[in-house]
């Protein structure tokens, strides 16, 4: 969280895959994380957290995953 949030502040587009569906929005607020602005993903099995992974880096969309 902290690496993402660092990267938002230079402008970077950001992804959190959140396989243990455990973000704490809160806790990443602190950290310094816009986490208006972080693309969240809670897939319900690690094979759907390795295809999201995937195709968020195929896409080229975003800078930190």
């Amino acid at each position: 969280l902290s690496v993402i949030a660092q990267a938002q502040k230079a402008g970077a587009t950001c992804a959190f895959v959140d396989a243990e569906h455990a973000l704490d929005p809160e806790y990443a607020g602190k950290l310094g994380v816009n986490v208006d602005d972080l693309l969240v993903s809670q897939p319900d099995t690690g094979e759907q957290a390795l295809e999201i992974t995937d195709m968020l880096v195929r896409s080229n969309a975003v800078d930190v995953i």
